[in-house]
């Protein structure tokens, strides 16, 4: 675990905080979870099972890309391939947001249903 997955997991978690108006950094230390990136990963790079539908959109993308290769200038294809790489860091960097986030809510509801649980006693 390095610092800059604990600083990542940081700003999900304060971010998560902005967006729903929680303060789920006042008791969740995410920091002390090295198994969450670790599961993540895992998730991502091996249990990744790929829908038809997906598999379709993929392959109707790589025509499309071929396609346009034939006709590319090679600083055209080179700015294509840097753009294809933003994208999937984009997609990449939402994935792994929305795997934290569903942590933080799971966490956050478990803790709201206990307190009720607790008040109702």
């Amino acid at each position: 675990m390095n610092n800059e997955d604990n600083k990542k997991k940081q700003e999900y978690l304060e971010f998560f905080d902005e967006i729903f108006g929680t303060n789920t950094k006042k008791y969740i230390d995410l920091k002390q979870v090295p198994l969450l990136t670790a599961i993540y990963d895992t998730f991502r790079e091996q249990l990744l099972t790929l829908n038809d539908k997906y598999k379709g959109l993929r392959n109707a993308r790589l025509d499309i890309y071929d396609a346009m290769q034939e006709k590319m200038t090679r600083e055209q294809k080179d700015l294509l391939e840097t753009y294809i790489d933003l994208s999937e860091d984009m997609e990449n960097e939402m994935a792994q947001q929305i795997f934290v986030f569903g942590v933080i809510l799971a966490n956050e509801l478990n803790r709201e249903c206990k307190e009720v649980s607790t008040s109702k006693e």
